[in-house]
């Protein structure tokens, strides 16, 4: 009798040692997902409708493509298409306004970019590719056909779409660029925001002196250039007397620009140094010759 009750005892510990080792993973499981979803959130297939957009970013008629009627939020926009699909998409961006700033055009795969710096909200077009039985002039998508070429796209966003810019009060001030110059040099101790170098190749430019307070912890700066860049992105705090302020990351922030894709925009982060309050401190930001530039302060 003790032998058999042992045995029973010994297959209770093992089935309960299995159910713990289930809840263990489900709980594990279940944990990735709820940190997932904390960060992102999806754009539903249902939000696809019959449409398209023109250049102005507005509705017209058209029954060969599908859009988002509703524009998203679109802070941290990424998109990525199923590996089988076949498609082409475009993405319409807007301002704090709801007005048109851009779109994004022929998309087959994967949108991971930055997103244009005054973009709030963004709307998705996809065009089906035509079948090949089917002529050009007769192909029409179905109303019951607009979910399954929809959810051919998955769309997610950050689920955090605070605006961080406010009235995205642009600091960047075309007018007062130094062409041919740059913060940067090859002697790093003798970096001095005052008295920018003259760019070898000529292919530079530096903002004016952006004065800093702080007002702000944070400056967002933003670039996008049209020809190869020759020139790289450099930033740096400096006070009245052009020594650049050291903060925890660097002292002069660099991002390299010579594999850099023409017409995206790239992003750096610059932290503002402590005790800014108690000297005249100044940013400036140096970049390609044909650079666009956005620079906005905010508190993060």
């Amino acid at each position: 009798m003790a032998k058999n009750h042992n045995s029973r005892r010994s297959k209770f510990k093992r089935i309960l040692s299995a159910i713990l080792v289930f809840v263990l993973i489900a709980v594990a499981v279940g944990s990735i997902s709820v940190f997932a979803a904390v960060e992102t959130k999806t754009i539903a297939s249902s939000k696809f409708t019959r449409g398209s957009l023109d250049d102005k970013g507005e509705y017209v008629i058209d029954n060969t493509a599908i859009y988002t009627k509703e524009a998203f939020e679109c802070r941290g926009l990424y998109i990525q298409s199923d590996f089988e699909a076949s498609l082409t998409y475009d993405v319409y961006f807007y301002d704090v306004n709801k007005e048109f700033i851009e779109a994004k055009k022929g998309y087959k795969k994967l949108f991971d970019e930055e997103v244009h710096p005054e973009a709030v909200t963004a709307r998705v077009v996809i065009h089906p590719n035509v079948p090949e039985d089917v002529d050009d002039d007769e192909f029409k998508i179905k109303i019951w056909e607009v979910y399954s070429y929809a959810r051919k796209l998955k769309i997610t966003v950050a689920r955090d779409q605070d605006n961080l810019y406010g009235t995205f009060e642009n600091l960047y001030n075309a007018s007062k660029t130094t062409q041919y110059y740059s913060i940067w040099s090859d002697d790093e101790a003798a970096y001095n925001i005052l008295e920018p170098y003259v760019h070898e190749g000529k292919s530079a430019k530096v903002t004016q002196l952006i004065a800093v307070n702080g007002e702000y912890d944070k400056y967002d700066i933003f670039i996008r250039f049209t020809e190869p860049a020759k020139s790289d992105l450099h930033a740096a705090i400096g006070n009245d007397e052009g020594e650049i302020l050291e903060s925890k990351k660097a002292a002069l922030y660099k991002v390299y620009l010579g594999n850099g894709n023409i017409s995206e925009w790239v992003k750096i982060t610059v932290k503002v140094p402590k005790g800014v309050e108690d000297v005249n401190a100044y940013l400036r930001v140096s970049m390609p010759y044909d650079a666009e530039c956005y620079i906005f302060g905010y508190n993060d």
